[in-house]
């Protein structure tokens, strides 16, 4: 039989399983004001701050031992990021919904002090993401890695040496003193959020909300919620606000347009014009006064022409435009954008390295067909996995093999082909390449156009550990 254990002894025991011991410690990590979980590499819990007490609505001592996704009451198909950091060792973060229905970010970071290897599990809830901006099921989490982007919120810094880049931030910066819709157009990854993120931190809006809502991924009816809002149900007492409202006189951002379903086109044209948002099932407008931004990586046009997107739309949407150019348009950003990646990790993760010349030269060669976030994911890589503090040309050359689709020619050896297995195959070599140059199963979901839960299912479905 277990003694009892008392919130101090737990919180105790726990932190001297990670070789920290003292009243002061403890105090320090409840003071905290972010949720805050230790967790074992299985996902139990062995110790946790006041505030994540708080949000499980326990005393640690009942926590302790329980699995996260029990005491958080995490949907299965969402348990995931624990599981990714652990797997490949790096932080992990992400969007999930936890009990009473609350949307939150996870961010898991696999730690290891001396024999002991745990998971510091940070939630930030939408007081803490409300901050930057942020909340929500459909707001997405700035996976869009952009061009030297040196920390979180207000603190992005768009590098530009190139003037390619360079003519991108001052468009950007022109578009800012204005309040008109923009339409950032880049192909994935390239940094279209982060400029979104410029033109409102430079615009009289800056104070204000600001808000991004992916437009893809999501059953059209919780779209239109997530956008608009939902007037009171029998069993609600207070009606559900939607971005649009929670961006009032701020900035919202439609990441993703291009995937925006039609009639949501159709509802939001009507807001463009007139400044009224109908909640769903509401009985009367709300005037709001925000300004939309659109991202999209496709050509409208040509999808205004295929009567695959509405016209008018397009037009309100693209009175003002920024287009951002793929990274290997401008490789000459490239050892500037990895002095600020190499920045964020030392500040993230306390590792401080340095790349060669020659290790540099060969980056900027690199096509980067996932652009800037896919520059992120190797120097991450590089950072967390390699050993000693400088990283050289031929660890960069040796990261550059990139695996290859299996040939045709091969699919189709033999007498007879089994067609299933062929795209079975072809398959699991789309994410096997997905993962490795995206780094996490959300980020290579959203490039994929997926949900997250489908890659790890195939990702188990196929052994790819990721």
């Amino acid at each position: 039989m277990r003694p009892p254990r008392t919130e101090e002894t737990a919180g105790a025991g726990a932190l001297a399983a990670i070789g920290l011991t003292g009243k002061e410690v403890d105090t320090i990590v409840d003071l905290l004001p972010a949720p805050l979980f230790f967790l074992t590499r299985g996902g139990d819990v062995v110790h946790a701050n006041r505030a994540a007490c708080a949000l499980a609505g326990a005393a640690v001592e009942r926590l302790v031992a329980r699995p996260i996704d029990d005491v958080l009451s995490i949907r299965a198909l969402d348990n995931t990021i624990v599981a990714e950091a652990v797997a490949r060792n790096v932080a992990v973060s992400g969007r999930c919904t936890v009990k009473g229905g609350e949307r939150v970010v996870l961010s898991a970071q696999p730690l290891t002090v001396g024999a002991t290897c745990l998971v510091v599990l940070t939630v930030s809830t939408a007081a803490v993401l409300g901050s930057r901006g942020r909340r929500d099921g459909a707001a997405r989490d700035d996976h869009d890695e952009a061009p030297g982007r040196a920390g979180d919120g207000s603190s992005d810094v768009v590098v530009a040496a190139s003037p390619a880049l360079a003519a991108v931030r001052a468009c950007a910066e022109r578009c800012a003193t204005v309040d008109a819709p923009v339409l950032l157009v880049g192909e994935p990854g390239s940094g279209k959020s982060l400029f979104a993120s410029l033109i409102h931190r430079h615009s009289r809006r800056r104070e204000r909300p600001f808000l991004t809502v992916s437009c893809g991924g999501i059953p059209p009816e919780r779209l239109e919620v997530e956008l608009f809002g939902r007037g009171p149900r029998e069993d609600e007492r207070t009606p559900q606000a939607g971005a649009l409202k929670r961006a009032d006189r701020g900035s919202l951002v439609l990441d993703d347009v291009s995937q925006l379903p039609p009639a949501l086109q159709t509802r939001l044209l009507r807001f463009l014009e007139t400044g009224d948002a109908w909640p769903v099932q509401g009985d009367r407008p709300e005037r709001l006064d925000v300004r939309i931004m659109a991202t999209t990586a496709h050509d409208l046009r040509r999808l205004v022409a295929q009567r695959a997107f509405r016209g008018e739309l397009f037009y309100r949407l693209g009175v003002l435009v920024v287009r951002v150019p793929p990274l290997r348009d401008h490789p000459e950003d490239v050892p500037a954008l990895v002095e600020a990646l190499l920045d964020r990790l030392a500040a993230r993760v306390g590792l401080r390295k340095r790349v060669t010349a020659e290790a540099l030269e060969i980056m900027k060669r690199r096509p980067f067909r996932g652009n800037v976030r896919e520059l992120a994911n190797l120097v991450e890589r590089l950072v967390l996995t390699l050993p000693g503090d400088v990283i050289d040309a031929a660890q960069v050359r040796d990261d550059d093999a990139e695996p290859s689709l299996p040939p045709i020619a091969q699919l189709l050896g033999g007498e007879r082909v089994d067609l299933r297995k062929a795209l079975r195959e072809v398959e699991a070599a789309i994410l096997r390449e997905a993962l490795r140059r995206f780094g996490t199963q959300a980020r290579a979901a959203q490039h994929l156009g997926v949900a997250q839960a489908t890659v790890a299912r195939k990702s188990k479905q196929y052994g790819l550990g990721g």
